[in-house]
């Protein structure tokens, strides 16, 4: 797979994403945290599930002692966001840049999905267009720059949309977009439309994927990543 059709375009896009770079990590570690960067990054440090709110309780008041089960989501979202910054707090250390990198990294990595996507779909100066759009633009640079749960997010969708466009032309791609849709759940709920919007398209244009044995590899892939939640929300029903 061909990323670049000579150099000009490779040096462009590599200019494109050095401007993200920049403006997605100056400063970054400097503002102070606010609203739920802060609970985020607390229940990333150990991965607990609990936020510090007299308003809203956790399992950790619910059981004594906590079950197995409880460590496999949490009870207000799914886990990816919260192992992420543990796993880079356990890498790097406490701080605000630590909290915020993964997030400022998945930025960056949007803005070369865009590329791709935009090439995939009309054409490479569509794709450098986009790019550089989502680069400079405020709304994409912010999320970027927070221990929020959407830039993690974006950057799996935007990844399950284009390998979709890879499978429809190769069906090898199948079970790939199933687990890039798969991850894409763990990260927030709000990515459950994409399927919905995956399937209208085939469903509209695409009719014989369903037939196909691929398709429904990447299918069992979604629900074996995102089975964690599911058992978590079954027990927890179970228990409550």
């Amino acid at each position: 797979m061909r990323w670049f059709s000579s150099t000009k375009t490779r040096n462009i896009l590599l200019a494109i994403l050095a401007v993200a770079t920049v403006l997605r990590f100056w400063n970054l570690g400097g503002p102070d945290m606010v609203t739920d960067e802060v609970y985020y990054a607390l229940r990333g440090i150990g991965y607990l599930d609990y936020i510090g709110s007299t308003l809203q309780s956790t399992p950790l008041f619910w059981f004594d002692p906590l079950p197995a089960w409880t460590k496999l989501s949490m009870h207000d979202h799914p886990p990816l966001v919260f192992l992420v910054a543990y796993l880079f707090f356990g890498l790097f250390g406490v701080s605000t840049l630590v909290a915020r990198l993964p997030f400022a990294l998945a930025g960056i990595g949007s803005v070369f999905l865009v590329y791709l996507i935009g090439r995939k779909m009309f054409s490479e100066r569509a794709g450098l267009i986009a790019a550089a759009v989502m680069a400079i633009s405020s709304h994409a640079v912010f999320a970027s720059r927070t221990a929020l749960m959407e830039p993690l997010a974006m950057l799996l969708i935007l990844l399950t949309w284009y390998i979709f466009l890879l499978a429809l032309d190769n069906l090898k791609w199948w079970p790939w977009w199933g687990v890039a849709l798969g991850f894409s759940w763990l990260a927030k709920y709000t990515a459950f439309p994409v399927l919905a919007v995956c399937v209208v398209y085939l469903a509209l244009f695409k009719r014989d994927v369903f037939k196909l044995r691929k398709f429904h590899v990447g299918l069992l892939a979604v629900v074996a990543l995102f089975s964690p939640v599911i058992i978590y929300n079954v027990m927890l029903y179970r228990a409550t």
